[in-house]
């Protein structure tokens, strides 16, 4: 049956190609195109196109001629990328160590807590620590949770706790903090202490605002 259809559609196809040459030779070479444009229709539904290279399984490329006479490739892809926005990120995970700035004061927005990588300084105490990096008493651990005096004033008043940031795998407890209220209000130090610059959540969206400070 494949071949029978083959064989009628090549007639067709040899007919429709003469019928252009003679209408071409006749001086028309408008006719001419449109016998052009013909036969890649009958190939087309004859499915007698030949694909490139792995195109029947990624897509298919060929040459269609088009309105003007030129042709070009035409790219017919199967499925569609699935792209992945912004909006459709997952929230972070409750259970998750978090250490950056940024993450910690979403985790805080969404959780009201600090996340369970952090321990105080008296439940580091317990553990032999003394000091420094807390990781060699407890792995993946971050010293956070006591509350911050706020004794220079530099801050407005308010109570506040304090929590070290990126000190995962380091060797000290280094220069950075954040620095929070409970009615949400965030202030991040990388000079320890000396200057804060405020942290907005909006929406899910962090924005640096006023700096206090030095």
């Amino acid at each position: 049956m494949k071949r029978t259809m083959k064989l009628i559609v090549s007639v067709l196809v040899l007919v429709v190609a003469l019928t252009g040459c003679s209408l071409f030779k006749n001086g028309n070479p408008d006719n001419a195109e449109l016998s052009k444009s013909i036969v890649f229709e009958v190939e087309m539904e004859s499915g007698l196109v030949e694909l490139d290279g792995d195109a029947a399984s990624e897509g298919v490329s060929l040459k269609e001629v088009s309105d003007d006479g030129t042709s070009g490739d035409v790219d017919k892809t199967g499925e569609e990328e699935n792209v992945t926005s912004a909006d459709e990120i997952d929230a972070l995970d409750e259970d998750g160590y978090y250490y950056d700035v940024e993450s910690v004061v979403i985790y805080l927005e969404t959780y009201d807590k600090l996340p369970s990588n952090f321990i105080t300084k008296s439940e580091a105490k317990a553990l032999g620590w003394e000091g420094g990096s807390v990781e060699d008493y407890k792995e993946g651990a971050a010293i956070g949770g006591d509350k911050f005096g706020n004794r220079e004033g530099i801050l407005p008043d308010n109570n506040y706790t304090e929590c070290d940031i990126d000190t995962n795998g380091k060797d000290s407890r280094g220069a950075c903090r954040l620095v929070f209220s409970d009615d949400g209000q965030y202030y991040y130090t990388e000079d320890h202490y000396e200057s804060f610059t405020e942290i907005i959540v909006t929406d899910g969206e962090i924005e640096y605002g006023e700096v206090f400070g030095d």
